[in-house]
């Protein structure tokens, strides 16, 4: 698993890779986002809720919204823990000048955070869409935020297993999965953003 995994890091925590992530998931979101139209805007509101850890943002927690990326799928992720612990301790600020003063370690941390927040942006943008419309309750808007773009939490144990030794089987799986179901769910409205959204520019 250790090449794999090498591979994984190396290529998600790349900043170009990082910064291309954003417009790709934005774009899977545009497709996926079967309620209403997924804009910019959308992306921007999640990514300042994200960054600001606002009342959506923990609410998109506690509905089970996150450990969808795959960076959190690539370490054990605590991230409940952490919150509650860093603000007894004031661990992640102290964590955060630890990565911006020392080597590679911190430096793949702080890689793992930004990476981890480009990811969530789009995801807590679809959370905020159908919470402040109205339309969905906190645990379903979360889990449907989970599936605007890709799900890494979805995998069996067979595939556990695979994505071991296969740096991005998973992921690739998951996409032709998620685009099947696009089709097969909302087969006009799906042509209609993939071919308007996509295909023409």
């Amino acid at each position: 698993a250790a090449p794999a995994k090498a591979l994984r890091a190396g290529a998600t925590l790349s900043p170009d890779f990082i910064v291309r992530n954003v417009v790709r998931d934005f774009m899977t979101a545009f497709v996926n986002s079967g309620r209403g139209l997924f804009t910019p805007i959308d992306t921007a509101k999640g990514l300042i809720g994200t960054i600001r850890k606002d009342a959506d943002f923990q609410d998109w927690m506690k509905g089970g919204g996150a450990n969808a990326t795959m960076v959190a799928r690539d370490r054990r992720y605590m991230q409940e823990s952490l919150a509650k612990l860093s603000a007894e301790t004031g661990l992640m600020e102290r964590s955060w000048n630890v990565v911006k003063t020392a080597g590679v370690g911190p430096l793949l941390s702080g890689l793992r955070m930004v990476s981890e927040l480009a990811e969530n942006a789009t995801r807590l943008g679809e959370f905020k869409k159908l919470t402040g419309e109205g339309k969905e309750a906190i645990q379903s808007a979360a889990f449907a935020s989970r599936e605007v773009t890709l799900d890494f939490a979805r995998i069996g144990a067979s595939m556990r297993a695979y994505n071991m030794i296969t740096a991005f089987g998973n992921a690739q799986i998951q996409g032709l999965d998620r685009v099947g179901r696009a089709f097969h769910d909302r087969p006009l409205n799906t042509t209609a953003k993939v071919a308007g959204g996509i295909t023409l520019p």
